[in-house]
């Protein structure tokens, strides 16, 4: 029977026939399936986002920081340095000769060195 164009046509409900209801219960599985790997990619991929969110947050935090306080934290080399006369080891920073750091000379630090000479 050939479907002539005149006739309108309306969408309306039509029984299933057992291989179309196994048919459908396949794709039903498969579209299943296909919708968890996208919410798993999803996921994946807002947790990189939130990732790189948290990375430019921590990097705007630093820089107000910054410029609020007007330094920020870089390697400075430091020195240990024995002072006999407080008993202290006193760490220097090199760049302005200051001390950063005092703490009591353990009693091992304060045995000298003698250079005998034989």
């Amino acid at each position: 029977m050939e479907k002539n164009k005149d006739i309108p046509t309306r969408r309306l409900y039509v029984p299933l026939t057992n291989d179309e209801l196994l048919d459908r219960g396949q794709k039903l599985a498969r579209a299943k399936v296909d919708l968890d790997n996208i919410e798993s990619e999803k996921k994946s991929a807002a947790d990189g986002f939130k990732l790189k969110i948290e990375d430019k947050k921590g990097e705007i935090t630093d820089l107000a920081r910054a410029i609020n306080t007007k330094q920020e934290l870089r390697p400075v080399e430091v020195e240990d340095r024995k002072n006999y006369g407080t008993a202290q080891m006193e760490t220097y920073r090199l760049d302005t000769q200051k001390v950063i750091d005092t703490r009591p000379l353990t009693p091992n630090e304060m045995q000298t060195q003698l250079d005998l000479v034989s």
